[in-house]
């Protein structure tokens, strides 16, 4: 990857007298005046919230707990539009953005013609991703929404105790998981566990990849050992529509 980089750097070089670069320059100034504007109203929101912004590790413990998802959605610099994903327009769309809101628009039309929604309305679903990974996520929520499903989106990097305080304020007819960190199994037992601490019995989901790091080599698929813990694999977020309880 660095090799093909240096070289497309190197060849870019020849195009740098034909290239008009002013919609570039345009693009970078909104960037710019946007991640001011954020920085400037996340450091204003915490220190409101009585964090010492002036204390670097506890600045990072807030903007680590609070997750990226979250401190967009209360300080981004975008316009606030729920119907975005993260709540907010883009300053600027990637396209990694653009081709979850075109998936999006597709999940629409599947969910009608697929007649989902009559299926699933009424249902409350936990959701969460057990790593940084958030796309699958954020489709997974844009579907079930779709399909009338209340969603309790728990974001990014959630330990299972999060999951079942969570559990305990309201009832819940299931959890989906999005994982892709070679923790599977791993999570799957804590969290079961501490399900069973609190007395508590809800169907899990589970999506993703379904494999597990063993320290030698390429992780491992554990979808069978899932399967005997009572969790349920899913290939898609469609898959879990249809068996939602």
């Amino acid at each position: 990857m660095q090799v093909m980089a240096h070289e497309m750097e190197r060849e870019a070089r020849k195009f740098v007298d034909i290239v008009d670069f002013r919609r570039v320059e345009r693009t970078r100034d909104r960037l710019i005046k946007g991640g001011r504007l954020f920085y400037d109203r996340v450091l204003a929101g915490l220190s409101q919230a009585g964090v010492d912004i002036a204390n670097p590790v506890e600045l990072l413990l807030a903007l680590r707990s609070s997750g990226g998802r979250k401190l967009e959605k209360l300080f981004g610099a975008g316009r606030e539009d729920e119907t975005h994903p993260g709540g907010r327009r883009p300053v600027v769309p990637t396209t990694m953005f653009q081709q979850i809101w075109d998936m999006g628009r597709r999940i629409k039309e599947e969910v009608h013609s697929r007649q989902l929604r009559q299926r699933a309305k009424g249902g409350k679903v936990l959701l969460l991703s057990t790593d940084v990974h958030e796309y699958a996520k954020l489709i997974m929520g844009m579907t079930l929404r779709e399909a009338g499903v209340e969603v309790i989106d728990l974001g990014h990097s959630v330990d299972p105790g999060r999951i079942v305080k969570e559990l305990l304020r309201g009832k819940v007819d299931a959890i989906g998981i999005s994982t892709h960190n070679g923790m599977a199994l791993t999570y799957a037992r804590g969290l079961l566990q501490e399900m069973r601490d609190h007395d508590l019995e809800i169907p899990i989901f589970m999506g993703g990849r379904l494999n597990e790091m063993t320290g030698e080599g390429l992780p491992r698929d554990v979808t069978a050992e899932l399967v005997e813990l009572k969790v349920i694999p899913c290939s898609d977020v469609f898959d879990m529509l249809e068996r939602l309880p």
